[in-house]
């Protein structure tokens, strides 16, 4: 079960790199809308690192990366 949903997470975040803009960070709205569409797939995805992970995205954009824990972490990589 678990296996399946790292999967549909992967191939989500696949899909939303394709369609996200390159440099700079998203608007709230679309990061909203990205951390909303891999909290649906992440049950480690709780409050707190919703919150994380619209900051990351709103900061550094597709540079954003999720680290794999539980619950999730969101960092932008260092340039």
């Amino acid at each position: 079960m678990q296996m399946v949903s790292m999967v549909r997470l992967a191939a989500l975040w696949l899909a939303l790199s394709a369609l996200g803009c390159s440099g700079g960070g998203l608007s709230q709205e679309d990061a909203t809308l990205r951390c909303d569409q891999l909290k649906s797939v992440d049950q480690c995805i709780d409050a707190k690192a919703q919150d994380a992970c619209r900051s990351c995205y709103e900061e550094c954009g597709d540079k954003c990366k999720q680290v794999i824990t539980c619950p999730a972490q969101f960092s932008c990589p260092a340039e």
